[in-house]
């Protein structure tokens, strides 16, 4: 009985030392620390994907399938314009890219197959054409919603930098042949991907970047070459019924995919198959625009590109892959970006910018259809004399840097190409 008695007494004095000393957590704390843990498995349950006995009730029931997707399509646009709204109110702007990248709607049949073959590890049981539209549009909107604050913080960094840029511009005297020559010399030799990121559609680009791989392949005459490109299917060869738009991608970019083939090295397409009959979405805003255009189908593509690319690397480890496609997959500020993935992964990159060097609307061909796509670009009066923005930078900086080639260094080697994008921008003039 002593014994019992003696033991009360301690733990009457020393538990509430150990509470103060932090040793063991006091009831209270231990209550706290009970429901910040429920609220935190509550949270990761929610967000979750269905649960099994979930699934299989919707798997029984279908039409409880398109209920439950429904309300989440609609809930995600609400989510989205409610994120425009913050971003505009908290940093001053909209981030323009996805001004029109809110889905509502699909314009066309999204039919099960196309679904099915585009997500193949999707749920099973998304069945028809509407819950695979819905599960689309929750999907993008959902996406849009955190990279539209991400949009706006790269082009708030963007903009306080400035200073610096202006201190650590490189001056460029040489002309624009030599430009490029001069350029691919600092392609260092470890470099296992030189990313070529193009605005769509310019012939003068396109010049210029079968000029870029003949100097790649002056620079590294012995070195496996491989060039992977958006305009070809995957696992497709030259052959014109291949490319993925007989027109215009057929006239403008067979020249390019010739001259890689003249300097010996393999072209191998990117390109998802599942695009060749895609359905069109309509935006909010009432804009249409084809499914490979939006949020969830960039994010899609850069991810299974990047396996593919991933895959050519590892059968040869050896060559210099050099990667094609419109520079908002290869940037390195943008969200989910290609560019950014292989530079975190593997640290040795180079990524040339090639925009167009037209000097005002009305000179740049396919304005009209470019406005569709950004009609928050008319917002922007662009001055007679400045260049066009295309890129996150150049709609920060605004012609404060109107250079042919635009590249920066400062004294302690920097580039800033976590900032501006890229490690070389090359404006390029003509159609």
């Amino acid at each position: 009985m002593k014994k019992i008695i003696l033991t009360y007494l301690l733990c009457v004095l020393i538990t509430p030392l150990c509470y103060a000393q932090g040793k063991i957590p006091s009831p209270k704390a231990r209550k706290v620390t009970s429901l910040a843990t429920l609220k935190k498995t509550t949270v990761a349950k929610l967000r979750a994907p269905f649960r099994i006995s979930v699934r299989r009730r919707l798997l029984q029931n279908p039409s409880r399938v398109t209920t439950i997707l429904e309300r989440r399509a609609k809930e995600s646009v609400q989510r989205a314009q409610i994120a425009r709204e913050v971003v505009a109110n908290t940093f001053g702007f909209n981030t323009g890219l996805y001004e029109t990248n809110i889905l509502v709607s699909a314009q066309t049949a999204l039919t099960p197959e196309f679904f099915k073959d585009l997500y193949p590890s999707v749920e099973p049981f998304i069945t028809d054409s509407t819950q695979a539209e819905q599960y689309i549009i929750a999907s993008n909107n959902r996406r849009a919603s955190v990279q539209e604050k991400k949009m706006a913080q790269v082009r708030q960094k963007i903009e306080q930098s400035i200073p610096q840029l202006k201190e650590a511009l490189l001056p460029v005297t040489q002309s624009a042949s030599e430009d490029i020559s001069s350029l691919i010399q600092q392609v260092a030799p470890d470099t296992n991907y030189v990313l070529l990121g193009e605005f769509h559609h310019s012939s003068a680009i396109i010049g210029q970047m079968g000029k870029t791989l003949q100097a790649l392949r002056e620079q590294f005459p012995n070195r496996k070459i491989i060039l992977m490109t958006e305009v070809l299917y995957e696992g497709t060869s030259l052959d014109p019924k291949d490319v993925v738009e007989v027109e215009p991608f057929l006239t403008h970019y067979l020249p390019l995919l010739e001259t890689a083939q003249k300097l010996q090295m393999p072209v191998r397409g990117l390109e998802l198959r599942q695009l060749k009959n895609q359905p069109l979405f309509r935006y909010d805003g009432s804009s249409v625009n084809t499914f490979d255009a939006t949020t969830e189908a960039v994010t899609v593509r850069n991810q299974r590109w990047l396996e593919q690319i991933q895959r050519v690397h590892k059968q040869n480890p050896d060559a210099l892959v050099v990667i094609h496609s419109g520079l908002l997959h290869l940037d390195y500020t943008y969200p989910n970006s290609l560019g950014a993935a292989l530079k975190k992964e593997d640290g040795h990159t180079f990524l040339a910018a090639f925009v167009p060097g037209y000097e005002s609307f009305n000179s740049f061909p396919g304005i009209s259809s470019y406005m569709l796509l950004f009609p928050w670009m008319k917002d922007l009066y662009i001055k007679s004399g400045e260049f066009l923005p295309f890129s996150n930078f150049d709609l920060v900086s605004q012609g404060i840097f109107p250079q042919r080639i635009v590249q920066f260094k400062d004294e302690n080697g920097n580039n800033f190409s976590d900032i501006t994008g890229f490690d070389v921008q090359i404006k390029v003039p003509g159609n």
